[in-house]
């Protein structure tokens, strides 16, 4: 069974503080061989390390980085038609995910 194809990938989250950059920077570079020929897109409800501290580490991963901009408007504006968009969203979590 050959891959599912995305058009755009948009992975998302809510404010990225030097750590979190670094743990997102191994998505973007999963997303980015799982995916070459997709549009990616990084985006946050807040500020994000990824677009100035760590940009020269991802640069190369995404095709654009969107800060302090709510997810339906990243859906809305990257749509196109009717191609197909996968959303990873990092802002969900699951409480017993994190048990020490």
């Amino acid at each position: 069974m050959s891959p599912a194809r995305y058009e755009t990938i948009i992975l998302y989250s809510r404010n990225d503080a030097f750590g979190d950059g670094l743990v997102r920077v191994s998505a973007l570079r999963a997303a980015r061989t799982a995916f070459p020929d997709s549009f990616i897109v990084y985006g946050t409800t807040a500020s994000s390390t990824l677009e100035h501290v760590l940009n020269r580490h991802v640069d190369h991963l995404v095709d654009a980085i969107n800060v302090r901009t709510p997810l339906a408007r990243l859906v809305a504006s990257h749509r196109k038609g009717k191609e197909r968009v996968a959303i990873v969203d990092f802002r969900m979590v699951a409480p017993w995910l994190i048990q020490t």
